[in-house]
């Protein structure tokens, strides 16, 4: 039952960002990545790709983190849910898309991969 309650919990969760569009609610489990520069962020889900300016994207990291988010490079932060393989020093994404890994990380990255699809 718990971890029914668990999954039901965290599949009906929704984040708040002030975007350049107004306001938006996003399920994590939409938001494909997010890319960060400076003190702007880009989140990207299927349909589309949001802009935001904020202030301290670790919270939102932190956040992020328990719906198997993580931070590959020093500016993009990926959802494993739509990561298709890792290969070499890049992640690859279920829409061919590519990103490099931080090698200082690749361990630590390759690990969480490893045990999400264990989970899974």
């Amino acid at each position: 039952y718990y971890q029914a309650l668990e999954i039901y919990q965290r599949r009906n969760s929704t984040f708040i960002f002030n975007t350049s569009q107004g306001k938006q609610v996003f399920n994590p489990f939409d938001i494909l990545y997010i890319e960060t520069y400076y003190n702007n962020l880009k989140i990207v889900t299927q349909n589309k790709s949001y802009y935001s300016n904020i202030k301290n994207s670790k919270i939102i990291k932190s956040s992020l983190k328990p719906f198997d988010f993580m931070q590959i490079h020093q500016s993009i932060f990926v959802n494993f849910h739509f990561v298709d393989r890792i290969h070499d020093d890049t992640v690859i994404m279920k829409n061919a898309q590519e990103f490099p890994i931080s090698l200082n990380r690749k361990p630590e990255i390759i690990a969480a991969f490893n045990k999400f699809i264990m989970r899974r």
